[in-house]
């Protein structure tokens, strides 16, 4: 099957609740408290054959016991106008967000990693309530509010995957995916850089081809890996995995750069090393008709070395069309997962503090000049590691995302 024949898995945003069953059966009538006791029971039958952890699992858990009242939420969610009451439904909102933060204040170093996957369930569950607040249409909340509440619900979101990426990091990709289901729906649920309007598709991910084998003069300059653009009637947010983009040829052959990264839990994506130049075709079917009248923007998601005094910007060209942007956008898109399986990328590439992580500026919206097939290309001027082995590599790309309104 050819890059471009993949089909995109594709995330309604309006949706994610469904995502995950504990989102979708909290607010299921009739299920809600199953839910909820399901998840005390769990947190009640944690343990570990080492003595010492299962003590410090039971008294972390007789401490959450007397702290969380589960059954206080449950009877909340009982009262029959909880979805039009305003005043209770921030009183819920109050009692399942001190759940998340008891997990990440209160939780000994030795037994977070056994706590991990009931963090990422109340957090699922924090993320659903909210999202009934903001977009259940008996909810009467003024438009005010709404932005209050999204802009508390990214900051929680920020909060747990700070700490989240912190203490996963000597997990295996396989290991993340059993125990701790739904962690990669964390970032996708926060509605001020995914909007409810939008559809995030997540292209299938593809290993771009090597350009280290053979003589320099065998080098395929004039290949490029290939992404299919869905074509909706909606607004969407078409992701793809930074694995499926190129270097440059020339670059990556010189360096004989083939670095095995491992699968990033939190975005769910391999990623690219960050070289002065990343290249992808974009294939925009049928451009002059179904892409009429519809503007293309692009951001990345990188961890990089950073410097505030350098020019950290990334230019952005899309066939004839180029733009710069800041690449950490502002302090709300930054976030904290350097120290996930990124972490022996940065200590090979001798990489020096400081170290961030988050989404690039957006671009402006590219209308014109597009063609069916324009190239991507992402250059940057950052400051280069000391290592003369990669000495045109500032970190890690983890995908882009092309975003068509």
């Amino acid at each position: 099957m050819s890059e471009i024949d993949l089909p995109p898995n594709e995330t309604y945003i309006n949706n994610l609740c469904k995502k995950v069953p504990i989102i979708e059966n909290i607010f299921r009538k009739g299920e809600i408290e199953k839910s909820f006791n399901d998840f005390e029971n769990e947190l009640l039958l944690l343990n570990n054959n080492d003595n010492q952890l299962e003590i410090k699992i039971k008294n972390w858990r007789e401490s959450f016991k007397s702290n969380i009242k589960i059954n206080e939420i449950i009877k909340s969610f009982r009262e029959e106008d909880y979805k039009n009451d305003l005043k209770i439904q921030q009183d819920i909102k109050k009692k399942l967000k001190s759940i998340v933060q008891f997990i990440i204040k209160n939780t000994d170093e030795s037994i977070i990693i056994i706590l991990i996957p009931q963090l990422i369930k109340s957090i699922l569950l924090y993320i659903g309530f909210i999202r009934i607040i903001l977009f259940s249409q008996t909810t009467a909340i003024t438009d005010a509010n709404k932005e209050i509440e999204i802009k508390e619900l990214h900051e929680i979101i920020k909060e747990s995957i700070h700490f989240i990426s912190n203490n996963i990091k000597s997990l295996q990709p396989l290991q993340a995916k059993e125990d701790f289901n739904g962690i990669d729906l964390i970032l996708k649920s926060d509605i001020s850089i995914y909007p409810i309007d939008y559809r995030l598709i997540n292209g299938r991910p593809f290993l771009s081809r090597s350009q280290c084998d053979g003589c320099i003069q065998d080098l395929e300059t004039d290949y490029y890996p290939e992404v299919l653009v869905p074509v909706r009637d909606y607004p969407i947010i078409f992701r793809v995995d930074g694995q499926c983009i190129r270097q440059s040829p020339i670059s990556e052959h010189a360096l004989g750069r083939i670095y095995s990264f491992k699968l990033d839990p939190i975005t769910n994506c391999v990623g690219q090393f960050l070289s002065d130049q990343l290249s992808l075709k974009v294939k925009l079917s049928n451009a002059s008709t179904s892409f009429k009248n519809k503007s293309i923007s692009i951001r990345v998601f990188s961890i990089l070395h950073y410097d505030d005094n350098n020019n950290n910007n990334y230019e952005i060209q899309l066939g004839n069309n180029i733009d710069n942007v800041k690449i950490i956008s502002d302090v709300d898109h930054e976030f904290n997962i350097i120290n996930d399986h990124s972490y022996n990328l940065i200590k090979l590439l001798n990489i020096k503090p400081p170290f961030k992580c988050g989404y690039s500026g957006t671009t402006i919206g590219f209308s014109k000049d597009l063609g069916t097939d324009p190239i991507l290309n992402i250059r940057h001027k950052l400051q280069k590691p000391t290592s003369t082995l990669t000495t045109d590599i500032s970190g890690r790309i983890l995908f882009v995302e092309i975003i068509v309104k």
